[in-house]
């Protein structure tokens, strides 16, 4: 007789565990084992304990997909809205929770919602708290997080999660380094172009590629070639009365034009100016769409012929002067404009014309008046004040009529001590002056 003993419930092998496995097998958990799970994760929610939430997803629920469910769902509960408690914040940092909220991520690496979660969880912890952005840095949170898009390219909250959480740690410059070196920036990219139709993708997409390249010539580099330029203008197109959309489109254009004369053309060349200036035009009340779209014109324009040219077509000198009489009081807007006035008075007496037709020496001239002590603005004020009155007659009666001799004049009394300002403002009154 071969093989062993037969047992008192007859002959042969007994037949396979009804999971496929054996002891190491996963089990599906008990009834009573999931209703006390329940009960506990309840009563975690009711107290607020998103530690002991964290510790239930990493040790006892693997086996339970309503289980998971349910304590996503707790967790969430206290993610949700604007701002997380601080009291809740400190908690769940300084018990670990970050190892923890990393832990769970691998542990349910396939898990949708738990990924979600888990970035939203990260969202709320890293906002304005340097010493939590910094740390999750350190522990390779950024490499999980674009390891979850990674693996769950076709789920929109799991992208639109993970971006903003990406973008909550973009403050820390070594953590915009840590992003560029592991592709954060193709993989946002790549999920603005899955994801045409999201806000929330579009626009924490935008405002990612506004910060991770800043001061980082590296990442620059990689959001041009990952297609960020044109991915930007595409969600400014397609959303078009999107405010959200547009204020951080126009931050991104703004920052990857600055001190960049290859991304100024590209920007210019791929639309980007007429974005601009029809965000301006829709948003016209919005100060912060008008300030963000200034500010982006400015470094787009200035100093590249082409894109100048490309303002004054597309009617540019008009809205930008429109958002100087709107904002008065918004120093940022007065700044931004009279920097692409003197740029546009420089072009030629055409566009000195211009600038003068379309009201910017009544414009300007206010702007000196309100930030006196602001230097660069009266700089670039009497520089474009010289430029126009250069045009003829016209240009000087104007000029006088709107008081210019009296600003300037006053202007060069506050700033006596800076020589080459004085000669420059001399030189100006002497021209309005002149027959």
């Amino acid at each position: 007789m071969h093989g062993g003993r037969v047992g008192a419930r007859g002959r042969g092998s007994a037949p396979p565990p009804a999971d496929g496995g054996g002891k190491d097998a996963k089990r599906e958990p008990s009834k009573v084992y999931v209703d006390a799970s329940l009960r506990g994760i309840d009563n975690m929610r009711e107290l607020g304990d998103v530690v002991g939430l964290l510790l239930a997803l990493r040790d006892g629920l693997a086996g339970s997909g309503d289980l998971i469910a349910t304590a996503v769902g707790a967790i969430e509960t206290h993610v949700s809205g604007e701002r997380l408690r601080e009291s809740t914040r400190l908690q769940v940092v300084g018990s670990g929770g970050l190892e923890l909220v990393f832990n769970v991520m691998l542990r349910h690496g396939t898990e949708a919602s738990v990924q979600q979660v888990a970035c939203l969880l990260l969202v709320k912890l890293a906002r304005k708290a340097a010493d939590v952005q910094a740390k999750i840095g350190e522990l390779k949170g950024i490499q999980l997080l674009v390891h979850s898009m990674l693996q769950h390219k076709t789920v929109e909250a799991v992208q639109a999660a993970a971006i903003e959480a990406l973008l909550n740690l973009t403050p820390d410059p070594q953590n915009r380094c840590i992003i560029g070196q592991f592709f954060g920036i193709e993989v946002t990219v790549a999920a603005m172009k899955t994801f045409p139709e999201s806000v929330a993708v579009q626009s924490h997409g935008c405002a990612f590629l506004a910060n991770v390249g800043y001061e980082n010539a590296e990442n620059k580099a990689s959001i041009v070639k990952a297609g960020g330029l044109k991915a930007t203008l595409r969600a400014m197109k397609r959303h078009r009365k999107v405010t959200i959309v547009h204020l951080w489109g126009a931050l991104a254009l703004r920052n990857l034009a600055l001190d960049h004369e290859a991304n100024k053309a590209t920007i210019g060349a791929l639309g980007g100016i007429k974005a601009l200036i029809g965000a301006m035009l829709t948003f016209k009340d919005d100060c912060s769409v008008q300030e963000q779209s200034c500010a982006a014109l400015r470094n787009i324009a200035v100093g590249n012929e082409e894109n100048e040219r490309q303002v004054s077509e597309l009617r540019g000198v008009e809205v930008v002067l429109r958002a100087m009489r709107r904002f008065r009081g918004v120093r940022a807007i007065h700044e931004n404009a009279v920097e692409l006035l003197r740029a546009m008075a420089l072009l030629d007496d055409w566009h000195a014309t211009q600038v003068m037709s379309a009201g910017g020496i009544e414009a300007v001239l206010s702007s000196m008046i309100e930030y006196r002590a602001v230097f660069a603005l009266q700089v670039a004020a009497i520089d474009m004040v010289f430029e126009v009155a250069h045009t003829g007659e016209t240009a000087k009666e104007r000029i006088t009529a709107a008081g210019g001799v009296e600003t300037i004049s006053s202007t060069l009394k506050a700033h006596i001590l800076q020589e080459a300002f004085v000669e420059k403002g001399v030189a100006a009154l002497r021209v309005i002056r002149s027959g």
